[in-house]
């Protein structure tokens, strides 16, 4: 049973995990935000940026903790990832003291690494040699960030497997511990919005020019957002952590370059792989993060999976709260979880009135009032990628 510990995460729900618990807890919603991104023919609506102005950008206070230095050139990308980082440093401080930096290794999540950076400096004509960096568009810039920055010698690399991205990291984390490669894992995902991101979503026809509405008869598709989430894996607790890894499945059905199976069979799969590894029932998982896109395809597949194998389960779709996160997403639904099944935050309910639910779903339990509480120890996190790439990850307490 390998332990979670802490969470390091900035988006619009708050620069902080701190700041997140209380908008969720006293809002239900994100708060307002100024737009710092804007692309041509896109709804400033349709986006969910990340405010990068309410914390301190330089991290100076956490370098100087941990004796590293800054990098010359960094990202939008790279701050908020070295802000996620800065929130860990107890846990990193932690990690390194029981494993050693050696024993440390890193798995980040990510599809567009700095590509926002990229766009910039193309449209103004840059070149390498006039101050632009394109290594930052490697997606490998991300986790050789982190290993280079906190000087860990263990396994290092960037997963990029589109919205199960840091899902999948967090899997990787798992499989490096069992296999005695690692004993501590930093794991998460990074996404940043990106005009090539926003662009794509649009030609497919998916991106919501208003509000993201997953399950609602009016649902018009995603809302991009920016997220870095990022948790210390490790083969035993740090600081007193309750929370663990229970189990985890994956599947690539290849169903479509852009759609899921409609029957939702490869994703149940997942599922009950994730139940097995975890050594539990069905019936033991008491929430579930949904993948909840808002768009026609995804929520007929997940309402569809949900029906069928947890028709019970109170549910939620984060991406009403923080947009669609792409490579962090599974990473924001892991947290979130986290946070209700410890009793942080009450299951995010959306705030739809009878009747707003899509009558044409299979039915299941879409938690739509405010207040309810988890009464279990195990959730459940799942998304979907594209190319049918499906991860779902279930997490447990010892609090309960």
């Amino acid at each position: 049973m390998l332990a979670i510990n802490g969470f390091g995460t900035v988006s619009c729900l708050g620069s902080s995990l701190a700041e997140t618990i209380e908008s969720l807890r006293s809002k239900g919603c994100a708060p307002g935000w100024a737009h710092d991104l804007s692309f041509p023919g896109i709804s400033p609506d349709s986006l969910r940026e990340a405010d990068i102005s309410r914390f301190d950008a330089s991290g100076e206070d956490y370098f100087r903790l941990l004796g590293a230095e800054r990098l010359q050139s960094e990202s939008r990308s790279i701050v908020l990832l070295r802000h996620a980082m800065a929130e860990l440093a107890p846990e990193l401080d932690a990690a390194f003291t029981r494993f050693g930096k050696d024993r440390t290794a890193c798995v980040i999540g990510t599809s567009t690494a700095s590509l926002n950076e990229a766009e910039k400096s193309l449209e103004e004509g840059k070149s390498p040699d006039e101050g632009f960096d394109f290594s930052l568009s490697d997606v490998a810039c991300m986790s050789d960030y982190a290993r280079d920055t906190l000087e860990i010698g263990g396994p290092c690399w960037s997963a990029a497997t589109a919205c199960t991205s840091s899902a999948r990291a967090l899997i990787s984390a798992a499989g490096l511990i069992e296999a005695g490669a690692a004993d501590a894992v930093i794991a998460g995902g990074v996404s940043v919005i990106s005009h090539v991101t926003a662009a794509g979503f649009r030609s497919l026809g998916v991106l919501s020019p208003e509000r993201c509405l997953p399950f609602h008869r009016r649902r018009q598709g995603i809302n991009i957002g920016e997220a870095a989430v990022l948790t210390v894996v490790t083969k035993e607790p740090l600081l007193h952590s309750d929370l663990f890894l229970a189990g985890f499945g994956a599947t690539a059905d290849g169903f479509s370059i852009s759609a899921p199976a409609p029957d939702a069979g490869p994703q149940k799969d997942a599922v009950r792989e994730a139940v097995r590894r975890a050594g539990i029932g069905l019936s033991d998982i008491s929430c579930a993060a949904l993948h909840g896109t808002g768009t026609i395809a995804n929520d007929q597949m997940e309402s569809r999976l949900m029906h069928d194998l947890l028709p019970e389960v109170p549910a939620f779709a984060p991406k009403y709260f923080t947009g669609h996160t792409l490579s962090a997403a599974g990473a924001m639904g892991v947290m979130l979880s986290a946070l209700v099944i410890e009793d942080e935050i009450p299951i995010p309910a959306l705030p739809y009135a009878d009747g707003d639910v899509d009558p044409e779903l299979p039915e299941f339990c879409l938690v739509t009032q405010p207040g309810l509480r988890c009464s279990g120890k195990y959730a459940l996190s799942g998304s979907y990628a594209f190319g049918g790439n499906n991860a779902s990850i279930i997490i447990g307490t010892h609090k309960k």
